[in-house]
C-alpha cells in the first residue's frame, strides 16, 4: 500500500511539473530539434533558432559575424566586450537565463525594456551566479550587483534603468566594469539601444 501511495504521489508531481513547463512555454512540447515559430514553442531553456528548437548561443558559445555585441568603455579604455543574447519581450525577459546549466565565457544576456523601469530581478530559477549591470537610456552604467547567487528571491537595483546585462559572476571584477562606464553596441538595432 505504501509503495502504491508513493508511486501515485511521484506520478502527480511529475504530471504537475510537466503541466507547469507546458503552461510556461505556451502549451508546446518542443524540445531540441523540434520545429518552432517562436521561443514560446520550445521547452526548458531552448530557443527557436531558424525554425528549430536549439541550445541557445549563450550556452553553446557559438557566434558569427552577425552576433550582437556590447563593449564597456571609459573614455577610450575598453572594460570588456561581450557577445549578446537578447531578451526583448516580456516572455524572453521572464524566462531569461533561468534553468540553463551555464553560460559560455564572453557571453551575456541583455534585457531590453520598452521604457525606463526600476523593477526587481530574481535568481529563483538560476543554476549559476551572475553579475548584473544596469544601464540607463543614455547608455551609461547606473548600478551593478556582483555575484548574485542562485535562488535569491529578489535583487533591487538602486537606480532606474532601461537595460540589464547579465554576465557570469566575476566578469565585472575581471574587466574593471564600473558605474559611469558607457556602452557601445555592435549589431544591435538602434530601437533596442
Amino acid at each position: 500500500m505504501k509503495h502504491t501511495v508513493f508511486a501515485a504521489v511521484i506520478g502527480l508531481v511529475l504530471f504537475c511539473t510537466r503541466l507547469t513547463v507546458t503552461f510556461a512555454t505556451g502549451g508546446s512540447e518542443g524540445t531540441t530539434g523540434d520545429s518552432c515559430r517562436s521561443n514560446k514553442d520550445c521547452t526548458s531553456y531552448y530557443r527557436c533558432l531558424n525554425g528549430i528548437c536549439a541550445v541557445p548561443p549563450a550556452v553553446s558559445g557559438h557566434s558569427d559575424d552577425q552576433t550582437p555585441m556590447l563593449e564597456f568603455v571609459d573614455g577610450e579604455a575598453s572594460h570588456g566586450r561581450f557577445f549578446l543574447e537578447m531578451a526583448r519581450n516580456e516572455f524572453e525577459r521572464l524566462r531569461g537565463l533561468g534553468h540553463r546549466p551555464s553560460m559560455a565565457n564572453g557571453w551575456g544576456m541583455l534585457f531590453v525594456f520598452p521604457q525606463t523601469v526600476q523593477q526587481p530581478f530574481t535568481m529563483a530559477s538560476m543554476h549559476f551566479p551572475l553579475d548584473l549591470i544596469f544601464i540607463d537610456d543614455d547608455g551609461k552604467v547606473v548600478d551593478i550587483i556582483e555575484d548574485a547567487q542562485p535562488l535569491v528571491p529578489v535583487l533591487i537595483p538602486a537606480s532606474p534603468y532601461r537595460q540589464v546585462l547579465e554576465l557570469n559572476a566575476g566578469a565585472v571584477h575581471t574587466h574593471g566594469i564600473q558605474a559611469g562606464d558607457s556602452v557601445r553596441f555592435t549589431g544591435v538595432p538602434p530601437a533596442l539601444r
